[in-house]
């Protein structure tokens, strides 16, 4: 098939769910069988046979591929590549995790959005996929993040999204904004990551690694990884004799960005340090898959 629709019969057309299309991600035949999709194919392929306008190319229709589903009172929702299917492809990437919350904490009812981005590991830092669980606000940002991927918009640049605002609907720096900060400051070496599925032998190596929880007191007393000493980020400078030089320090807190703060102060310090992407929050999902 042409990317005209055109089969390999003479003035035999296919459409929608019957056909491959060109993935944006890695320019490989992807299978998308999504409404949407369909919809526009229907209508490019129509404008082709009718010649309503003239084209200069073939037509193309480069897919992302984003998906939505409701699951009771959950809402789940991805857009372009996962984990596994990046690997499966040998394309390289790094990762993100952020659990900020749909709307201001202080207006009620609000819920934290369970968000993982990938994104390329080359200097380009494009977005490759993205998964997005919540009860509310996941639409509006899996869209923005599908079309930031269609249109070759580089990740850190999420920054600079200008989006609405107001109390119920999001918080003056939205989670796409959030998204675009966390991956510059990996840009620029403001922060290292470590990950849930690997602190389990991490925590093997204690003569090579400390591990420091800096959530509060109370918040470690409730729940903590085993092997983590608890700082509370306030108490930070105040103990910096008790942290070793000669290690690298790895940092934990509920949602990464108390650890991020501590490690900025300790790498002023001259310590070498890492925090764990997403915060215990993220690992107490990994945990009953954790050998």
């Amino acid at each position: 098939m042409t990317s005209s629709f055109l089969t390999s019969k003479k003035d035999v057309y296919a459409i929608g769910d019957l056909i491959f299309l060109s993935s944006k991600i890695d320019n490989e035949l992807n299978y998308v069988p999504l409404a949407g999709n369909a919809n526009k194919e229907g209508r490019e392929l129509a404008s082709y046979l009718s010649n309503i306008y003239e084209y200069n190319n073939d037509i193309s229709l480069n897919v992302v591929g984003t998906s939505i589903l409701k699951l009771f009172s959950i809402n789940i929702t991805s857009v372009g590549f996962n984990e596994e299917l990046l690997k499966l492809k040998g394309i390289e990437y790094q990762k993100i995790y952020l659990t900020p919350n749909n709307h201001v904490s202080y207006y009620p009812n609000h819920n934290p959005l369970y968000i993982k981005v990938l994104f390329s590991s080359k200097d380009d830092y494009r977005l490759l996929g993205t998964t997005i669980i919540a009860k509310e606000g996941v639409d509006k940002r899996i869209d923005l993040l599908k079309t930031a991927i269609k249109f070759d918009i580089k990740g850190y640049r999420l920054k600079e999204a200008e989006l609405s605002y107001a109390p119920p609907f999001s918080s003056a720096k939205d989670p796409i904004n959030m998204i675009g900060y966390m991956i510059e400051n990996l840009k620029n070496n403001l922060i290292k990551q470590v990950y849930s599925e690997s602190i389990n032998d991490l925590l093997k190596e204690k003569e090579k690694y400390q591990f420091i929880d800096v959530r509060s007191k109370e918040e470690f007393n409730e729940g903590h990884i085993e092997g983590f000493i608890n700082i509370p980020l306030d108490k930070i400078r105040e103990n910096i004799n008790k942290i070793d030089k000669n290690k690298i320090i790895i940092l934990n807190c509920l949602s990464a960005i108390r650890s991020y703060n501590a490690s900025r102060i300790l790498f002023q310090k001259g310590f070498n340090c890492y925090h764990l992407a997403g915060g215990y929050r993220i690992y107490k999902l990994y945990e009953p898959y954790l050998k």
